[in-house]
This record gives C-alpha cells, structure tokens and sequence, in this order.
C-alpha cells in the first residue's frame, strides 16, 4: 500500500495536533516528519499505524510500506520502538500486551491503540534526565572512577586476603 506525499503529511499534521493536545505533556516523542527532504521512518510507521488505528498490522505489512519510501529493510524495529521507548500507545503482538486480545494483535502483529493515552508504564523520566555531550562526558567520567574504585577495592581486599 502507498500513500501520496500529501496523504502523509496531512496525517502527521493530525497525528500532530493528537500529539501537542494530549501526548506532549507525558514526555512522547513526535518522530520528525522528513530528515533530508526524506521522509523518515519513525514518521511513515507511525503514519501507517494511524492510518490502520486499533486494527492489527504486520511486520511485512510496515517493511512493504517503507520500501515504496525508502531503500529496503529486513527488520523494521519502528513500531516497537514507538511504542516502548518514545511512548506511543502501540500494542505489540510479540510483547503480549494487555490489550492484544481484544484488538487481533498477534505475534508480528502491532496496532496504535490510542492518540490520547501514551504507552503503558512509558515514563519520561526514565533516565531522569536528557544527555547531552556534557552531561554525556561527566557521565563517563564517573563511571570511569568507579571503575578505577572497583578495581582498586578488589586489589585491597585480595592484598588484604593474601597477607592474613
């Protein structure tokens, strides 16, 4: 199945107004719609997905969508990744979720299920925090003086095992 340019940016647009309304203030993440004058992925799943709302859609189904958009891929991860890590309601099949029941959701099978919920358990503060370069760059830092801390504890505790 194909969608005309218009047809996708007219569904953004909507999934967009869904998105600021309602989805915005839990923390989702709104795909950027093109990157390079392309469309990008995260964009055209979720459009697909809105296009089909609370009706199951398979992985073939996604990867045939995107090839008519983008060169061809043999493990479209978007729909999953929606749903779970930027907090689009998307059930998957795969997952078992909740509501796979009621929707026809099977294994391989995904569906956006609301515009108005985000994903269930999906929280923005799951790192507590944006990273940034230097937010990225003191991160490291600490964990390099933990490790450096483990390693100078294992040292004592085996000096300290040896000599008694």
């Amino acid at each position: 199945m194909k969608i005309s340019d218009s047809e996708i940016k007219d569904s953004y647009e909507e999934l967009k107004e869904y998105y600021e309304t309602y989805l915005a203030k839990f923390g989702v993440k709104l795909p950027i719609l093109k990157r390079n004058k392309v469309f990008t992925e995260d964009a055209l799943v979720l459009v697909y997905l809105y296009k089909h709302f609370q009706k199951p859609v398979t992985k073939e189904e996604l990867t045939d969508f995107l090839a008519h958009y983008r060169d061809r891929s043999n493990d479209v991860q978007q729909a999953r990744h929606l749903g779970q890590q930027k907090g689009w309601y998307i059930i998957s099949g795969q997952r078992k979720d909740n509501q796979c029941k009621i929707y026809g959701v099977t294994p391989g099978k995904y569906s956006l299920i609301s515009l108005k919920e985000p994903y269930p358990g999906f929280t923005r503060l799951r790192r507590g925090f944006d990273i940034n370069e230097e937010s990225g760059n003191q991160l490291k830092k600490i964990i390099n003086i933990d490790v450096q801390l483990v390693v100078l504890l294992k040292m004592s505790l085996i000096y300290n095992i040896l000599m008694f």
